[in-house]
């Protein structure tokens, strides 16, 4: 068995607002690898509504990591509304986009303490933390053997099955029907669950759709959605027969 003794963990609460299933799966998985608890939100205005909850309550979250693309309400609006409750909690901000200065400087002057670009790394996050939440007395020793490595990665890929094999037709769907914007998130989303699968030729076909629907304009053609549509079959020809499995075995 593997010993984690990497660096310090921490004492207290995070609360994760984020729509991408996979992404919150690997994020709070990291959490708990710092002894840190978490609770979630999928989008912007849940996040909100379960931080007031909290501020009612007096058990106030230590930390909030907010994405800044959700469906219903965005991460820098949620941000706004939090910071109206005059807190002082930090929010970190989420991105799967390149994080530029101008980025990063737009973000903070929205009420983000800081912000970190996804796929971020356990040391990342680690060093984020350290800023604004308290370290716990010495380095945890929990044990995260192959098989929990294994667990994971099963997770993962049956997530992954499930909530993108008709990924390619609701996008179409999305465009055909005018709602651009969704269409994005959508492309966005599943770029960001390929990357995590270390899937680069749909993740690459994915952001080239996203890049071609960003600021609600549709650019696509048919041969962009028809490499996306291969890309993704490929990805689900090859893992459904693993997420099957690994369902049998629960």
């Amino acid at each position: 068995m593997e010993t984690n003794k990497s660096g310090p963990a921490f004492t207290g609460e995070a609360l994760i607002c984020e729509d991408n299933k996979m992404n919150l799966e690997v994020i709070s998985e990291q959490f708990a690898r710092l002894g840190i608890k978490t609770a979630a939100a999928e989008n912007g205005e849940e996040g909100v509504a379960v931080f007031k909850e909290r501020l009612l309550s007096g058990n106030l979250f230590d930390v909030v990591f907010m994405d800044i693309y959700m469906p219903v309400m965005d991460g820098i609006a949620a941000a706004a509304e939090i910071m109206k409750m005059e807190t002082n909690v930090p929010i970190i901000g989420m991105t799967a986009n390149l994080i530029t200065e101008e980025k990063k400087n737009y973000y903070l002057a929205n009420g983000m303490s800081a912000c970190l670009g996804k796929p971020f790394t356990s040391r990342d996050l680690r060093q984020c933390l350290s800023k604004f939440m308290q370290q716990g007395s010495a380095a945890s020793s929990s044990s995260r053997g192959g098989s929990k490595k294994e667990e994971a990665r099963l997770k993962m890929i049956t997530q992954f099955v499930n909530d993108n094999k008709t990924m390619h037709r609701e996008i179409k769907k999305a465009i055909d029907g005018g709602y651009i914007s969704q269409a994005h998130r959508l492309a966005h989303n599943l770029k960001c669950s390929a990357e995590l699968l270390f899937k680069t030729k749909l993740q690459s076909a994915a952001q080239n759709v996203e890049n071609l629907l960003n600021e609600n304009e549709d650019r696509t053609t048919s041969s962009d959605l028809r490499i996306l549509k291969r890309e993704l079959k490929a990805v689900i020809n090859e893992l459904a027969p693993i997420a099957a499995e690994a369902e049998k075995k629960k």
